[in-house]
């Protein structure tokens, strides 16, 4: 579902442990923000459903609490993920398409990873060239690990079936959800 969401709202609230002092939170400017699973020492990443106008994809500094959309086009952008390099991986699809695939962001420019048959969704960067990523394809769903120093990721791709039948999206969430790292 890529509803408009009005009813969340982010605040940065800043921990000092050593002083026990309270300091005024962040407030995020913009509504209707969902949280991401991706965040490191300097940002969170966030998605922004917005109907027919796409979901984009934006970075919550953690200093400033300033939002700057990475993505803001027409596309259903989600699952947005980044590594300690600066690097974006994302599921991406038209809002008129039901499948998935993978895009990755680099110095190097824009890359499309798609079989044409499977839903790619959740993907986790391991490291800075290695990439974990659920594939839904007829009822059964597969954990893919790609390294992405390959000139084709698919050809050298490890792939761990782990549900045979009745694999969704939903349950790929609830899996990914459980997930420590």
């Amino acid at each position: 579902d890529n509803s408009k969401v009005e009813s969340t709202t982010i605040e940065l609230h800043i921990l000092d442990p050593m002083l026990g002092r309270r300091i005024s939170p962040l407030y995020i400017g913009r509504e209707g923000l969902i949280l991401s699973r991706a965040a490191d020492n300097r940002a969170v990443l966030v998605e922004s459903p917005n109907g027919d106008q796409g979901r984009w994809i934006g970075r919550i500094d953690w200093a400033t609490g300033k939002l700057t959309w990475l993505l803001d086009d027409e596309y259903i952008n989600a699952f947005p993920t980044m590594n300690g390099v600066g690097d974006l991986a994302w599921s991406r699809r038209m809002n008129t398409e039901n499948r998935f695939h993978l895009v990755l962001e680099t110095i190097r420019g824009q890359r499309i990873i798609d079989d044409e048959e499977g839903d790619w969704i959740l993907p986790k960067f391991l490291g800075n060239d290695r990439l974990r990523v659920f594939r839904i394809l007829d009822g059964e769903r597969h954990l893919v690990e790609l390294d992405l120093r390959a000139r084709d990721p698919l050809l050298t791709a490890i792939s761990l079936p782990i549900v045979e039948k009745g694999a969704t999206r939903a349950l790929a969430w609830q899996i990914a959800a459980t997930d420590p790292t």
